[in-house]
């Protein structure tokens, strides 16, 4: 790789790229300022072992795999914003966080094996690229958004956590294993759960729960713990003697539980 077991801090208007490489103990920090972009950028089978943080009060913080699949494995922390992308783009950045429009077919994909979030929750994530989590926590003080065109893989339990603001995801989940999605704001989610592979449990939290997905599947009990909407929802749980659980009060144009 050229860079050894080095610390790489990638500044404003600055492009990291690694090509099919494995970098095993390089800690990675973005420093994204208005306007101007920090990016990692991958090419082929790549994986990151070392930790990655994501600068203070910084907007533009990208991590896209280009091509191929990159694999995380060290934790992602910070006070920033992080977009995560499986192609290239371009990005109106008077927005904050920018808003990012991918060029071209998303051909890559992540695997996400640490936690994001967890010891310094992050400013925001957008993602608009196919993501396998391996990890638990998926942590911001702000929103969240999960794009709708590239799924969500569990292989471990997995939470979706604002403390401060919206998770919105777009995107079908799908994996056996708990399911945890909880905003200080508003949680929407408009892709369908367990349709092709069930999920085990499933526990959402907010004020307000927006169920437009078409179909929730468990093999587990569910949990809604707030004011649900839904449009046209069926809860499927596989399982006997599990149990879809509504605390507070809902409102429905069409709902079946099965």
């Amino acid at each position: 790789t050229g860079i050894g077991t080095a610390s790489v801090i990638i500044n404003a208007n600055t492009t990291f790229t690694a090509n099919a490489v494995v970098l095993n103990s390089n800690n990675f920090t973005l420093n994204g300022t208005a306007g101007q972009s920090a990016t990692l950028s991958t090419f082929g089978s790549t994986m990151l072992g070392g930790a990655i943080t994501i600068g203070t009060s910084s907007q533009n913080n990208y991590i896209i795999a280009q091509d191929g699949t990159l694999i995380i494995n060290g934790n992602i922390d910070g006070t920033g914003d992080l977009i995560l992308l499986g192609s290239a783009f371009t990005a109106t950045y008077f927005n904050v966080p920018p808003t990012v429009v991918p060029q071209g077919s998303q051909t890559g994909a992540m695997i996400i094996n640490g936690e994001v979030g967890r010891t310094t929750p992050l400013n925001t994530i957008t993602s608009n690229v196919a993501v396998t989590f391996g990890g638990t926590d998926n942590i911001t003080v702000g929103d969240q958004f999960w794009d709708a065109a590239n799924p969500i893989t569990l292989v471990a339990d997995a939470k979706f956590i604002s403390l401060n603001g919206n998770v919105t995801i777009n995107a079908a989940i799908n994996g056996h294993f708990p399911l945890t999605i909880r905003a200080a704001g508003v949680a929407t989610i408009n892709g369908a759960i367990g349709n092709l592979d069930a999920v085990q449990f499933i526990t959402m939290s907010a004020p307000t729960i927006y169920l437009n997905g078409g179909i929730i599947t468990s093999t587990g009990s569910q949990s809604y713990n707030g004011n649900v909407i839904f449009t046209n929802t069926t809860y499927n749980t596989l399982a006997p003697n599990s149990t879809v659980t509504f605390t507070n009060s809902f409102a429905t144009q069409s709902i079946a539980v099965k």
